[in-house]
């Protein structure tokens, strides 16, 4: 049975993730080696709602003017915030 929409609605405020994992990362350098632009993708599977993508993408000529832009596939920044803070509970730190 399909959700309806206003499972669909609870589901982008209230998300249950299933899963956030880390999708893929790719970087841009130039000849002497800098990077010049880069990111990461997150994945992520939420009850009643699917699947999808959140890319995180930095760039610009130089370090004191690159910016970080945030592709989420018109999910908004509060899911985005909680689709990382559901990745940062799986993540290690190590000194």
């Amino acid at each position: 049975m399909m959700p309806t929409k206003e499972e669909i609605r609870q589901s982008i405020d209230n998300p249950e993730f299933i899963y956030v994992t880390l999708g893929s990362t790719w970087a841009k350098r130039d000849a002497a080696g800098e990077m010049m632009e880069g990111g990461f993708r997150l994945s992520w599977g939420v009850k009643n709602l699917g699947f999808g993508q959140i890319d995180f993408h930095q760039s610009g000529p130089d370090q004191d003017s690159q910016t970080v832009e945030c592709r989420s596939e018109t999910m908004g920044a509060d899911f985005v915030k909680k689709a990382v803070e559901h990745f940062m509970k799986g993540v290690r730190f190590v000194e």
